[in-house]
């Protein structure tokens, strides 16, 4: 945010981009009205509840969070402690993750790790039937290829559920309604109407979305010695090979954060994750 006075923009920063919004009165009651929806709606705070859909819930009493995600066949609800990677400040959007499990716990009890959910904010495209970096769809397509193979049981994430968040927002004249939860949404289109306008902008749209995907492990930095990290790094390295070779998917983002393994000894297993910068060389139009 941007202000001066009686007077404040929102500005939107891309990678080599910077966007500035339509000036904001805040000399009457609209345009404070306007003000605070955008710092609210822009928000993601996990102590402050900002910026939160409405399908997370959080049971103070019990002491966890109650997820409700898409699926194919209705809402699945997941119960979670809390989340892994957390969004604690007041303003900008975040990443944050839950481990979760579909049985509800009890008062005090724990939570057995099942299911890992995600929560991001990623570059995409208006149409979801052509955004072609989907991680999501990147997951499905490899669960679907490879996801039953035994050899490969614990080395890539199995996805479960997910898509596109979203939340009650009030639209104009319109009303409350529920809308996709995106930059252009958030904003409004006189800010990205300029991406429009310009076509050097390819992607300027960022889209909050869900995964929710089995594959529960631990990072690098837990390993306890160098067997463990040769086994994991081997698994790793399977996996992306067998992704690429069967899915012709390809990671493009390796590192040792998205590397993660679980078991120990002679039972450890190496997982590679994190397929938001993924292309799949089947989609022409992605590479």
């Amino acid at each position: 945010m941007a202000g001066g006075g009686k007077k404040a923009q929102a500005v939107f920063f891309g990678p080599d981009y910077a966007l500035a919004s339509d000036t904001i009165c805040v000399d009457d009651a609209s345009g404070r009205a306007k003000l605070v929806s955008l710092l609210v709606d822009w928000s993601f705070c996990e102590s402050h509840r900002l910026g939160y859909d409405p399908a997370i819930l959080h049971n103070k009493r019990l002491r966890y969070y109650e997820i409700n995600v898409g699926g194919e066949d209705g809402p699945i609800t997941y119960y979670s402690k809390g989340a892994v990677i957390s969004a604690e400040r007041l303003f900008g959007r975040h990443t944050r993750c839950f481990i979760a499990s579909t049985a509800k716990p009890g008062h005090g009890a724990t939570i057995e790790p099942e299911i890992f959910i995600k929560y991001a904010w990623p570059e995409a495209t208006e149409d979801a039937n052509v955004d072609y970096r989907d991680e999501g769809r990147h997951l499905q397509k490899i669960t679907r290829t490879i996801g039953a193979e035994a050899n490969l049981d614990g080395k890539c994430p199995r996805y479960q559920s997910g898509g596109r968040v979203m939340i009650n927002r009030r639209v104009g004249n319109e009303g409350i309604k529920a809308v996709e939860d995106t930059s252009r949404s958030i904003l409004s289109d006189g800010i990205h109407q300029q991406l429009d306008d310009d076509q050097d902008f390819v992607n300027g749209l960022r889209v909050h979305k869900v995964i929710c995907m089995k594959g529960v492990g631990k990072p690098l930095k837990e390993l306890e010695n160098v067997f463990e990290v040769i086994c994991v790094m081997a698994d790793a390295m399977e996996c992306h090979w067998e992704i690429y070779q069967r899915c012709k998917i390809l990671h493009r983002d390796i590192s040792t954060i998205n590397i993660l393994f679980s078991g120990s000894g002679s039972k450890i297993k190496g997982m590679l994750v994190d397929f938001d910068h993924a292309i799949c060389e089947d989609d022409k139009d992605a590479v």
